[in-house]
């Protein structure tokens, strides 16, 4: 009975971990209108419909108050930094978003930045494909994503990408099952005979 169980255990793990979909690792490189850029990567989960992992450098350029708001990196292990995904009237964006930034001494001188992506839905970014096409929102009319992509501190002030821009996917290696696991199974099987013969009559 033990054996029977454990047998049963093994085959349900191996097929929960084969049935979950592999996270892909989408790639940035994009330029913005006034020639900055936004440079790295994030791993999108399917089964969360969610950003897990990220890290994207954008290049200083956004002018506020008279000033150049510095570059700045988003990433998932910096301490408030948040990535958040919606979709409303067919349109999809995924924002990635800083903590509160001080860019110059004085009042009135911190930021949260934020990215934006937009895309046609959130299921394109499921599957793996070389040019993924960012889309521009034109129901809603999102301030954000006039142009597929955007840059801005607290919203304003906003600089926009180029048109045309996308990005590019690429999955996991899949890690093969343990070349040991047939013999662990036979291994079970030939105990489980090994028990049954060796009762007394």
């Amino acid at each position: 009975m033990i054996l029977r169980t454990l047998f049963k255990a093994i085959i349900f793990s191996t097929w929960a971990v084969s049935s979950q979909a592999a996270p892909v690792t989408w790639q940035l490189d994009l330029q913005f209108e006034d020639n900055g850029t936004a440079v790295g990567n994030f791993v999108w989960d399917s089964d969360l419909n969610a950003a897990t992992a990220w890290n994207i450098t954008v290049s200083g350029g956004l002018f506020s108050g008279g000033h150049v708001l510095p570059g700045e990196t988003f990433s998932n292990d910096s301490a408030g930094h948040v990535a958040s995904a919606f979709t409303q009237n067919g349109f999809s964006f995924i924002q990635f978003q800083t903590d509160d930034v001080t860019y110059l001494p004085g009042p009135d001188r911190e930021r949260v930045l934020r990215l934006g992506l937009g895309f046609s839905g959130l299921d394109v970014l499921d599957t793996a494909v070389a040019l993924l096409p960012l889309v521009a929102d034109t129901v809603n009319q999102f301030s954000l994503t006039s142009t597929g992509f955007v840059d801005c501190g607290n919203c304003s002030p906003v600089r926009h990408g180029d048109e045309g821009s996308f990005i590019s996917g690429r999955t996991p290696v899949p890690v093969p099952l343990p070349a040991s696991l047939p013999l662990l199974l036979a291994g079970i099987g030939a105990l489980g005979l090994a028990r049954r013969f060796s009762r007394p009559d």
